[in-house]
């Protein structure tokens, strides 16, 4: 494997397991077994590397939602869709639990961030003209879009929401059934949208996401001392 290749993958391994803003270079260098001035000259700082991460899979994001051309859009398509997005997201955590800060230390990432809403925006859209198209969904374009809002919102806060809000860093780790929750949010937002022939297929789907939180929102709050948002 080429040298650049495994700065990216090393720093995403690092960047999920300790948090982006705990890694720095010299820590890179040295997992990967490599002098900080090898590292400097495929890289020119750490913002490089996280704007390439950034950018890798945003189009790999961009690439799942595309509709299948030649047939009606179907709830399997959906399915099959909203699973390979969970898988992706797991594997880009650090991209949406440190997001906020990572876009106010760069410039350049925070333009190439807003770019990417707008093209998620148009497969969004797309994707919920193909629902309706199918007879699945009941909308208007003004719900269309607002649908499309409210999911691209879900998504890339939903990470943060967990670590900073239910998981306090003494009990559980982010997990992949915990980001799945997140997707049941979208899906049953979604649901109250689609027509009666599609509400039972729908609401199928949004269960198989669904993963229990109530608990550890109620946990007695005098037990945690501290979150892991940091």
């Amino acid at each position: 494997m080429k040298t650049r290749d495994r700065i990216l993958l090393g720093s995403l391994e690092l960047f999920n397991n300790q948090g982006e803003r705990a890694v720095t270079t010299n820590h890179l260098a040295a997992h990967l077994g490599i002098s900080p001035g090898n590292l400097y000259y495929h890289f020119d700082n750490k913002k490089a590397i996280i704007r390439e991460l950034y950018d890798a899979h945003q189009q790999q994001m961009m690439a799942l939602l595309k509709i299948p051309e030649g047939r009606p859009f179907t709830i399997t398509d959906k399915a099959e869709m909203m699973e390979k997005l969970v898988q992706e997201l797991w594997s880009h955590q650090f991209l949406y639990r440190d997001i906020e800060h990572m876009l106010v230390e760069d410039p350049e990432l925070a333009n190439q961030h807003r770019l990417s809403f707008k093209i998620y925006l148009d497969y969004a859209l797309k994707i919920h003209q193909a629902l309706a198209d199918a007879g699945l969904q009941d909308t208007t374009e003004a719900q269309r879009r607002d649908l499309s809002y409210n999911a691209w919102i879900i998504v890339t806060n939903w990470i943060t929401f967990i670590r900073c809000t239910v998981l306090p860093d003494t009990e559980q780790t982010l997990s992949p059934a915990l980001i799945k929750r997140g997707v049941y949010q979208v899906l049953i937002i979604e649901q109250a949208f689609m027509t009666p022939e599609a509400v039972e297929e729908m609401s199928l789907l949004a269960q198989t996401y669904y993963t229990d939180i109530d608990a550890l929102l109620l946990r007695d709050p005098a037990t945690t001392d501290s979150l892991i948002c940091a």
